[in-house]
């Protein structure tokens, strides 16, 4: 599963749109259970956070650019959720069990 986004971004806020796209990316694999896709795109998805980081010590975002990081960040962290409830259903299991009953 490619993410045919762009391979080098030039302002900041498109580092941030590249790892968002790879994150969806990665969402999806999870569905399908694709664990080489998954982990491929994991792989890529680390790689652009660290140029990420990078580009961000000597860029800043504009003003106006600020809010789409925002709502990209929401996203990428709603991606985050669902992979962990596809990879690690344990996790699930034990929210479950570790949950306050009525009587807490």
């Amino acid at each position: 599963m490619a993410t045919g986004g762009p391979a080098a971004p030039g302002r900041l806020i498109e580092y941030y749109e590249t790892v968002a796209t790879i994150s969806r990316a990665m969402r999806a694999a999870a569905c399908e259970g694709d664990a080489a896709g998954f982990e491929r795109l994991a792989d890529e998805c680390r790689d652009r956070i660290a140029s990420l980081q990078s580009a961000a010590r000597s860029q800043s975002l504009a003003y106006a650019e600020r809010g789409r990081r925002m709502e990209l960040l929401r996203s990428i962290l709603e991606d985050d959720a669902e992979i962990r409830r596809r990879v690690e259903p344990s996790l699930a299991r034990l929210e479950q069990w570790l949950a306050p009953g009525p009587s807490n």
